[in-house]
C-alpha cells in the first residue's frame, strides 16, 4: 500500500511538471515567417482571442496567478455569451437558408457542441485518464438532461406564459433506434449465456465421468468441478437477470418475445442446478454412482440419475416444485405483459385526447387574443367618440362665446 501511495504520488508530481513545463503564457503578436496555415489559424481566431486576451487575466503570468478566479468567472460568463451569439446566428441562418429549426438544431448545434467534448476526451485519453473521460462523459450528459435543456424551457414557461408545440415526428425513428440497441444487447447477453450454460453441461458430463472414477484425487477434481459448475450458475442467473432487465425497457411488440426466453432459460438453469445440487449431495454421502447428464431442453424429462432412491425421490421433488413455480411465473408474466398491453393502449388513447384538448385550447387561445384584439378597438373608439365630443363642446363654447361679444360689441359699446 505505501508504494501504491508513493508511485500515486510520484504521478501526481509528474503530472504537474509537466503541466508546469508545458504551459506557456498566451502571445497575441502576429507570426511573421510562420507559415500560411498559422497566418491563417491567427486570422481566424483574432476575433475571439482578441477580446478575451482583454478581459480575462492569463494566469501562466506570474504576475496574474492570483486572479485564477476572476479568470473562471470571465471564462463562464464568455461561454454563455458566445453560446448566446452561437444560437442567434444559426437561427438567423436557418431563416435566411430556409432550413428547418429541428435539422440545424440536431446537425449543426449538436455537433458544434459535441466536437468539443470529443475533443477534449482523445486528448485526457492519451495521457491515459479514461476515467476522466468517462465521468466528463456522463456528468457532461446529466447536466445537459438536467439543468442545460430544462432550466431554459422552465424559465420561457413562467416569464411568457406560452406553450410551445414539441415536433414529435422524428420520435418514432428514435424509438426504433433505441429498440434495436436494447435487442442488439439482449442477443449479445443471450450469445454469453448459451457459452456459460454450454460450459456447465460439460461440467455436468465430466463430473458424471469422474463420479465412476476410483482414484485417490478424483475426490479433489469432483469438488473442484463442482465450484466451478457453481460460479458458472451464478454468473448464468446474473446474465438472465440483465436480459430480463433489458426486455422489461424494450418496446411492447418486442418484449414478450424476449420475456419468453429469459423465462426458458430461467427454467433450464434451475434444471441445471437441481442436477448440481443432486449431484452435491450424492458426492458427499460418498455415493459414487454415474449420472445420466442431458440437456434440458433436449426433452420435458428429467435425466435419470442411478443413485439410491431417496436421493431420486428428492430431485424429483425437487424438479416438480420448480416447474410448478415456473408455470406460475409464466402465467404471472403472461398476465403483466397483457395488462401492460392494455396499459399502452389506454396511453395512446390519453395521448389522441390530449392532442384534442391542446388543440382546443389553442383555438381558445387564439379566440382570446382575437377578443382582446376587438376589445381593444372597441376601447380606442370609445375613447375617440368621447375626444370628438370633447373638441365639439369646446367649439360651442367658443362659438358662443364669439356671439356674445358681437352683440355686446354691436348694442351695448
Amino acid at each position: 500500500m505505501l508504494q501504491g501511495r508513493v508511485y500515486h504520488r510520484y504521478l501526481c508530481s509528474s503530472d504537474r511538471r509537466a503541466v508546469k513545463e508545458n504551459a506557456k503564457p498566451l502571445r497575441m503578436s502576429f507570426p511573421h515567417g510562420e507559415g500560411c496555415f498559422k497566418i491563417f489559424a491567427y486570422l481566424i481566431s483574432l476575433p475571439i482571442m482578441g477580446p478575451l486576451y482583454v478581459t480575462l487575466p492569463d494566469p501562466y503570468h506570474l504576475s496574474k496567478r492570483k486572479f485564477y478566479l476572476l479568470t473562471f468567472i470571465g471564462s463562464i460568463l464568455w461561454i454563455a455569451l458566445l453560446t448566446y451569439l452561437l444560437i442567434w446566428w444559426s437561427v438567423v441562418v436557418s431563416q435566411v437558408l430556409a432550413i428547418p429549426d429541428a435539422v440545424m438544431g440536431l446537425l449543426f448545434l449538436a455537433a458544434g457542441t459535441s466536437i468539443p467534448d470529443i475533443v477534449t476526451s482523445i486528448l485526457v485519453a492519451r495521457h491515459g485518464r479514461g476515467d476522466m473521460v468517462f465521468s466528463v462523459s456522463m456528468s457532461s450528459n446529466i447536466f445537459y438532461i438536467t439543468v442545460r435543456m430544462s432550466l431554459p424551457w422552465l424559465f420561457f414557461a413562467i416569464f411568457r406564459q406560452e406553450t410551445i408545440p414539441v415536433l414529435t415526428s422524428g420520435m418514432a425513428c428514435s424509438i426504433t433506434l433505441l429498440a434495436l440497441v436494447l435487442i442488439l444487447r439482449f442477443e449479445l447477453i443471450q450469445d454469453d449465456l448459451e457459452t456459460i450454460l454450454e460450459g456447465i453441461l460439460s461440467s455436468l458430463t465430466i463430473l458424471s465421468k469422474k463420479s465412476q472414477s476410483s482414484k485417490a484425487g478424483s475426490k479433489e477434481e469432483v469438488r473442484h468441478w463442482i465450484m466451478r459448475t457453481r460460479s458458472s450458475l451464478v454468473e448464468a442467473r446474473k446474465l438472465i437477470e440483465d436480459m430480463e432487465q433489458e426486455a422489461r425497457l424494450a418496446p411492447i411488440q418486442f418484449r414478450g418475445d424476449m420475456l419468453t426466453k429469459v423465462r426458458q432459460y430461467r427454467e433450464d438453469t434451475a434444471k441445471l442446478q437441481a442436477q448440481l445440487r443432486g449431484f452435491t449431495e450424492i458426492n458427499t454421502s460418498g455415493f459414487g454412482d454415474s449420472l445420466n447428464i442431458r440437456n434440458p431442453r433436449d426433452g420435458p424429462d428429467w435425466p435419470e440419475v442411478t443413485v439410491e432412491d431417496r436421493y431420486r425421490r428428492q430431485v424429483l421433488e425437487g424438479s416438480n416444485i420448480l416447474e410448478r413455480t415456473s408455470q406460475s411465473i409464466q402465467r404471472s408474466e403472461q398476465v403483466a405483459v397483457e395488462t401492460e398491453a392494455v396499459g399502452g393502449e389506454i396511453i395512446s388513447d390519453l395521448s389522441v385526447q390530449r392532442e384534442q384538448l391542446e388543440r382546443t385550447r389553442g383555438r381558445i387561445y387564439d379566440t382570446y387574443d382575437e377578443l382582446s384584439r376587438s376589445q381593444r378597438i372597441l376601447r380606442r373608439i370609445y375613447f375617440g367618440v368621447i375626444q370628438n365630443k370633447v373638441v365639439l363642446i369646446v367649439i360651442i363654447v367658443i362659438e358662443i362665446l364669439i356671439i356674445a361679444g358681437l352683440v355686446y360689441l354691436r348694442f351695448f359699446s
